[in-house]
């Protein structure tokens, strides 16, 4: 089984950044296509504040990093799961007030697959075939693909696919900030 691992923070208190750090916009570096970045990307520094109600969390919502922000102890789990289709750069995540360093990386999941069921997903599709507006998704049968743990959607990037052992094995890990739907309960 398949899951969907959504963008978006599993609580209104969790940090997460909109803007786009100096270093990524200036060399307009995308990580969040599904290709490798083929440029070494140098160790990027960030400010961040928190209100009083905020909290840190291990995955970051982060849109405006063109990626995926994940802790050390998130990325320790992709690394123990021996999952070779990341590529990442370092972070450090500086709060404003306390000017405590929270280290970071920023992940590039390399591959994009198109994994979905038309005729039984609700989808709207755009003049180029990829999809605009999501009401419920089904996936085609992959048990016959040798599909990576992770990967994009190549009909909708934003949407990153993870194994049901990856998304098994965050949760026993205790990790943070993460929110996973079932293809068919996801909409957008």
């Amino acid at each position: 089984m398949h899951w969907i691992m959504a963008n978006e923070r599993s609580s209104e208190n969790e940090l997460s950044i909109d803007d786009t750090p100096y270093l990524i916009k200036t060399n307009d570096w995308e990580f969040d296509s599904g290709l490798y970045v083929k440029t070494e990307v140098p160790l990027i520094t960030y400010s961040y504040t928190l209100e009083p109600e905020q909290f840190i969390t291990d995955y970051i919502v982060v849109y405006g990093f063109k990626g995926l922000l994940f802790s050390e102890k998130l990325l320790s789990v992709f690394e123990m799961l021996k999952v070779k289709n990341i590529q990442y750069s370092r972070v450090e995540l500086i709060n404003s007030d306390t000017k405590q360093i929270n280290e970071y990386c920023l992940v590039n999941v390399v591959g994009r697959f198109n994994i979905i069921d038309y005729e039984t997903s609700e989808v709207e599709l755009d003049d180029d075939g990829d999809i605009q507006f999501i009401d419920s998704l089904a996936f085609i049968d992959t048990s016959k693909m040798t599909l990576p743990p992770i990967f994009r959607l190549s009909s909708f990037l934003p949407l990153v696919i993870v194994s049901n052992e990856i998304k098994q094995s965050l949760e026993d890990h205790g990790i943070t900030g993460l929110k996973f739907y079932k293809p068919e309960d996801f909409y957008l």
